[in-house]
């Protein structure tokens, strides 16, 4: 395992913002806005090439580019509360999931959806009570 950095200045982290590659921004908003409840907090270009979405203390970029890089696992993660609610959304949606619900021995249960609009999967799952 490595050590933090120590000195004099060590830098303090506040969050981070995952950026997901699509290659329809649009599709992609309908699914944060309509299905995953997200707002869209910023748009840049005209027509649009970039997003900012977010919901509670979680955001996310999206950009779309022509070939948008797409790992065979979930490029990111996230928290929630209300998962079963959530699961209700993407199948009012019609949206399948990449991989079903799922118990993990950390303590979540969890489920993965392909973001829909040429993106990544991304993991969604909420603490076991």
């Amino acid at each position: 395992m490595t050590r933090p950095l120590e000195g004099p200045v060590s830098p303090q982290y506040l969050d981070a913002r995952p950026t997901l590659e699509v290659a329809d921004i649009g599709t992609a908003l309908e699914f944060w806005n309509e299905v995953a409840g997200f707002a869209t907090d910023a748009l840049m270009g005209e027509p649009p090439v970039f997003a900012i979405v977010g919901a509670g203390t979680v955001q996310l970029g999206l950009v779309e580019v022509g070939s948008p890089a797409v790992p065979e696992g979930a490029a990111c993660y996230i928290t929630l509360q209300g998962l079963d609610q959530f699961l209700e959304q993407v199948e009012r949606a019609g949206l399948p999931l990449a991989v079903p619900l799922t118990i993990r021995p950390w303590g979540l249960r969890d489920v993965v959806v392909a973001c829909p609009g040429g993106g990544p999967m991304v993991a969604f799952g909420e603490p076991m009570p």
